[in-house]
């Protein structure tokens, strides 16, 4: 009986094992995902913050040509 008992313990601690195992197996796979998604992320607000910047210099060009021709027109 005693083995019996222990064979059913040691069959849960198997089970336990394996379920601890495959979780931190999916845990990891999904941090990989966040991190892979985390790098397009930042990849892409660079990419964002370079476009922001490169319209901000032509607006600024711009405003300073509407500038120049309003003081054309009122000299």
């Amino acid at each position: 009986a005693s083995a019996v008992g222990a064979a059913i313990d040691a069959a849960a601690e198997a089970r336990r094992e394996r379920a601890y195992y495959d979780a931190l197996g999916a845990a990891k796979a999904h941090a990989s995902d966040m991190e892979d998604l985390a790098r397009t992320a930042v990849a892409m607000v660079a990419e964002l913050e370079a476009e922001v910047a490169s319209l901000r210099r032509a607006c600024r060009q711009r405003q300073e040509a509407v500038d120049m021709l309003a003081a054309r027109v009122r000299a």
